[in-house]
């Protein structure tokens, strides 16, 4: 990391603008993949440094993004808070270690958040963009380090409240078949261990494959019963368990295949009980096909 990007990280504005009037290089910020650097406006959004990030964009007139190969609606994938801190701790450790870190984390995510609304309303950026692993903003905030896991759902809350769609279709998690569909760098660490024909034969028709994949977020909840998530979901007026994706399933139907598949069927009670509930305020008593199994 250069002294610019680590005054980025480190939320040190003063030390940013000394180095800026030193002619420090705003494209360099920190090391990545394949010795490509971050600028260090991006190090300043991945560490919820927006004050940073304005002041290197307006005062400075550093570029908000300058890759070629990628949009600039990234940035807000690299917005969304990483809830890394608790993670490091099992439930029996410290009470008081438990605490530090989830106050941590807890000022990690209200810097996180403050930076995407930041660059919705400075700058509009969409909120709706998907990205090239093919998720939207929903889908990468309930990766297993962000998001929902750590946090009772506060991102996904902000993120729904902010206008990201909860009906919008998208890769819903992160596998190792979508990763080499979708990802370049999967492709290039595949293509060392496997070889080239291996890459091109699991790679072929991405476009077909990525729509295997595809639904919205409320049916991978339901899919994996996933009860918490789905009440957040569900608690979204324009959230609509009976919308059938591309596939032809709706919420209802990933619920059965979901409970066929369980071996705890209860967190699939809880979220029938909230969906029939969600479709009769929507759409009054109507039919629901998809009854619960006896077990």
């Amino acid at each position: 990391m250069t002294g610019l990007g680590a005054a980025m990280a480190f939320h040190r504005l003063e030390v940013a603008d000394e180095l800026m009037r030193r002619k420090a290089d705003p494209a360099k910020g920190q090391k990545g993949w394949g010795d490509k650097f971050s600028s260090a406006v991006e190090v300043g959004v991945i560490h919820g440094f927006w004050q940073g990030v304005d002041r290197l964009t307006g005062a400075w007139n550093v570029p908000l993004w300058t890759r070629m190969d990628r949009p600039a609606n990234d940035l807000l994938f690299f917005s969304i808070p990483a809830v890394i801190s608790i993670h490091n701790f099992r439930p029996d450790s410290d009470p008081h270690d438990i605490a530090a870190a989830r106050a941590l984390d807890s000022r990690r995510i209200e810097n996180g958040l403050k930076t995407f609304d930041y660059l919705v309303c400075r700058h509009n950026l969409d909120i709706q963009a998907v990205n090239e692993q093919g998720k939207t903003l929903l889908s990468a905030a309930i990766d297993v380090v962000s998001g929902f896991y750590g946090d009772d759902g506060r991102v996904l809350r902000h993120l729904l409240k902010q206008g990201c769609d909860p009906n919008q279709e998208c890769i819903p998690a992160q596998t190792p078949s979508v990763q080499i569909i979708f990802s370049e760098k999967a492709e290039e660490a595949l293509a060392e261990i496997a070889g080239e024909d291996v890459v091109d034969f699991l790679g072929e028709d991405k476009t077909a494959q990525r729509a295997q994949f595809e639904t919205t977020p409320l049916i991978y909840a339901c899919y994996i019963g996933h009860a918490d998530l789905a009440a957040i979901y569900l608690e979204d007026g324009r959230t609509d368990p009976l919308y059938a994706d591309h596939n032809g399933h709706d919420a209802f139907a990933a619920l059965e295949a979901g409970r066929r598949e369980s071996s705890r069927p209860d967190s699939f009670d809880r979220i029938y009980s909230l969906m029939i509930a969600k479709v009769q305020n929507q759409r009054g008593n109507v039919v629901v096909f998809s009854q619960p199994r006896p077990h």
